[in-house]
């Protein structure tokens, strides 16, 4: 059987959508699976696992009535993991906690008896892949360092922390939320669907609505969301100044998309920054650091395959077109190889024009047997 890994994230599905997933009974071991794990994270719902026939599994997602997922196979199923454990795939970059989701799935998994050596094994390897990239590859820094900046400017937006009060919206906020904690912040107000979550803030839960009067609370708003849509609209910050008489708000927006509407840029006391703002301040080049841990991730897993980075990377390629062709005829196998194999053909095609290097050209006849094939009809 051959591994996968398929779900959706922040980016395919809204917060909303993934709650939804989250909360829906999942099959412990999936029909046409060896094997298999359930990722259930603020930012994530995945099924990892074997399997032979790769309409399986998805149609085990579409009976959940789930968007449209991303799959990979083999090599890139691992590669995948070892990205998400290791935080590279989360929308605030480097995330500590998800080497722990990973670690309780596995656990789950394990009481359920769904968890076998094949999938262990690969669920180590991902374990020591990622703990590689975040220290040697520096993703551990990483929001320790936005962590830094949303504090500092804090800090200077307000004179000090310990008189100020931090609203945190949505669980996915809690790692933003952290460094104010540590640093001391004065009061701490939560909005989210965990009632546990106030608890391990040290703060206590506000009512959802009005909204107005949840951020009126907050010096500093955080917010982890990602609904597709603001959710912090204009009219509710401008109500929020009124009864803060206009004292500033400093938001620290982490949904993505953005949790906050592009027109609070017009108040002139509300003090936006995203993730990408932090990441600029905390970096001077912080795509070096995303750009060294993938690179050493590809590299670990390469090596833990014992094949190369490029047949990793092609392995990718073509687990995204093979879904795609899925996806596009779900129904019919016939139509999506030959779509499938199309699409490929389209790709070498386009490489291999007038204008081709000719050593791509020599590869192609060495890759497929071109050359040998034309002297055995010659023969003939």
């Amino acid at each position: 059987m051959r591994p996968f890994a398929l779900g959706v994230d922040f980016r395919r599905a809204s917060q909303p959508m993934r709650d939804l997933l989250a909360d829906l009974p999942h099959p412990a071991l999936p029909p046409g699976c060896g094997e298999a794990l359930w990722l259930i994270a603020p930012d994530r719902v995945e099924l990892h696992g074997t399997a032979n026939d790769p309409l399986g599994p998805l149609m085990v997602w579409q009976e959940l009535g789930a968007p449209e997922p991303y799959i990979h196979w083999d090599r890139a199923a691992l590669r995948h993991l070892a990205r998400v454990t290791a935080g590279l795939e989360s929308p605030l970059t480097g995330d500590p906690s998800m080497p722990d989701h990973v670690k309780a799935a596995a656990r789950t998994a394990s009481a359920h008896g769904a968890f076998g050596s094949d999938l262990g094994q690969r669920v180590m390897m991902a374990l020591g892949i990622a703990h590689q990239a975040r220290t040697v590859g520096g993703l551990a820094d990483y929001p320790k360092r936005i962590g830094i900046q949303a504090v500092t400017a804090a800090q200077r937006l307000h004179g000090g922390l310990k008189q100020a009060s931090l609203l945190v919206i949505g669980e996915a906020a809690e790692t933003l939320a952290k460094p104010f904690v540590e640093a001391g912040v004065g009061s701490i107000f939560t909005l989210a669907r965990d009632g546990e979550f106030a608890l391990r803030l040290g703060g206590q839960a506000v009512p959802p609505e009005p909204l107005a009067d949840s951020l009126a609370r907050g010096d500093i708003v955080v917010t982890g969301l990602s609904l597709g849509r603001p959710v912090i609209e204009a009219e509710d910050l401008r109500t929020a100044l009124k009864v803060r008489r206009r004292r500033p708000i400093l938001l620290i927006d982490g949904g993505l998309p953005a949790d906050v509407a592009p027109d609070a840029a017009e108040f002139d006391d509300i003090f936006t920054y995203t993730l990408a703002d932090l990441a600029d301040m905390a970096y001077q080049d912080g795509a070096s650091v995303l750009t060294q841990a993938a690179s050493l991730i590809d590299k670990l897993v390469a090596s833990a395959e014992g094949e190369s980075a490029v047949l990793g990377a092609l392995d990718a390629l073509i687990d995204a077109q093979r879904v795609a062709a899925l996806t596009r005829h779900p129904r019919d196998a016939d139509k999506a190889t030959r779509d499938f194999a199309d699409r490929l053909l389209n790709r070498l095609r386009a490489s291999l024009g007038p204008k081709a290097d000719p050593a791509l050209g020599q590869a192609a006849q060495q890759l497929f047997g071109l050359m040998d094939d034309f002297d055995k009809d010659s023969e003939r």
